[in-house]
Parts: structure tokens; sequence; C-alpha cells
């Protein structure tokens, strides 16, 4: 056995249930199980799929009969680039501050009330986080090659986190309805840092 399969199962046997179940369901379509994936599987999931989508019961297009509620399950996967959890129970994203080839995050529709976690992922293109519970950006910061931002549905009070630094990326930026967030914060995001501030 090859040390990258030994890793592979190592780490799907640390795996709490409900992400086996997940990735048996939502991934390869095996159904509510948390059976071992067979080793090819397994090892494209561990090493190689660099795009995962989970949409929870309540979503449109569901893949999952589940709410994940962390995101414990995606922690090691430094080679996902596209990552999809949605209509789920998540609270925090602590979980994916490792990985660092990650351009497309949604997180849509679920329970996370600070987004501390993905201050470091730099090259973040597109990040969905409406239907929140949100009261900042702050952690976005560092984030300056974003282009989509849409967080619109929250419990925004401050906008501090976005700055003139994202002014050349970030022309789509949905941040409307907030109704906590003040017409003086939108105006001074707007004359400071050049970012239209859009309803979506």
């Amino acid at each position: 056995m090859s040390k990258e399969l030994l890793c592979a199962r190592q780490w799907w046997a640390g795996l709490e249930e409900q992400w086996q179940l997940a990735f048996n369901e939502a991934t390869f379509g095996k159904g509510p199980t948390t059976e071992m994936l067979g080793d090819d599987d397994l090892l494209s999931l561990r090493y190689q799929l660099e795009n995962l989508r989970f949409a929870g019961p309540g979503a449109q297009s569901a893949n999952l009969s589940i709410r994940l509620t962390n995101l414990s399950g995606v922690a090691v996967l430094d080679h996902v680039s596209f990552l999809s959890v949605t209509n789920c129970a998540i609270e925090g994203v602590e979980e994916l501050s490792g990985l660092k080839a990650l351009k497309h995050l949604y997180l849509y529709d679920n329970a996370i009330s600070s987004l501390k976690g993905i201050d470091e992922l730099t090259e973040m293109e597109e990040l969905y986080v409406q239907q929140n519970k949100l009261t900042d950006l702050k952690p976005l910061r560092k984030l300056i090659n974003l282009k989509t931002l849409c967080a619109s549905r929250n419990k925004l009070t401050s906008l501090e986190g976005l700055h003139e630094g994202h002014s050349d990326q970030l022309k789509r930026c949905f941040l409307l309805p907030n109704e906590q967030l003040s017409q003086r914060e939108i105006i001074r995001l707007q004359n400071e840092a050049f970012i239209m501030v859009k309803t979506g």
C-alpha cells in the first residue's frame, strides 16, 4: 500500500460521520452511507478533486439529506479551488484557513457569524455569504483579488475590511439589503474606497 493511500485511509477514518455521509452522498452519489470509499475515489478526493459542492436538504438542487454543521471535512483539502456548502448549519469558517488555492467560495444560507479563518486566502475571487449572521467583513482586508462579494441579508453594521485596495477588482459588491447597515457607512465605502454597493 502506498504512503498516499495509507494517509488517505487514516484521514477518512478520522472524519466526522456527517462528512463521511456527505462525501459519499454528494460527491460520489453513493447515498447516505459512512462506508469507506474505494481506493481510487479516496485518493482522488484527498489529493486531486478541485471542485466540491454540498447543498443541504432545503436547497433548490439539494444533493445532501443532512445539514452539515461545520467545515472540518475539508480542512486539509488544500487542492480545492471551488467549494460550495450551502443551505446547511455552518457557524464558522476557521477550518478553511489552510485552503490557499481556494478561489470560489459559496457559503450562503448558513448560520455563519464570523469570517475569521479566511483572512489569508488571498487567491479568493468570488465569495458568496448571503443569508448568514455576519456583523462585519474585517477578515476580507487582505483579499484584494475579490471580483464578486455577496453578503446581503446578514447583520452587518460595519463595512470595515473593504478598502481602496479592493476597488480595482471588486466590481460586483452586493451588500444590500442589510437592515442594520447605515446609509452613512455605505456612502463612506463608496466615497473612500470607490466601491459601488449593490442590491442583490
